[in-house]
């Protein structure tokens, strides 16, 4: 079977409806072709930069020409 080009993040959503459907955990991951172990899975990255995030859209909104360049300098000082 020839892999699918969806992004890991996306299975997972597949799955979790599948999921609220009423198919089991361990046919839902077969048929998305996500490991179950890759189910569970919670990314720290966003957890972690929320702050910044959060940080960098205040300035673009007040700045909306600047790019991510000079925002991340104003985030530096």
């Amino acid at each position: 079977m020839p892999q699918k080009m969806v992004s890991a993040p996306v299975r997972r959503r597949q799955t979790a409806f599948a999921l609220r459907r009423g198919v089991s955990q361990r046919k839902a991951c077969a048929l998305f072709s996500l490991a179950r172990s890759a189910f569970c899975y919670e990314s720290r990255m966003v957890l972690g930069n929320a702050s910044l995030v959060a940080l960098m859209r205040t300035l673009a909104a007040q700045y909306p020409r600047y790019g991510y360049r000079r925002i991340a300098v104003f985030v530096e000082r």
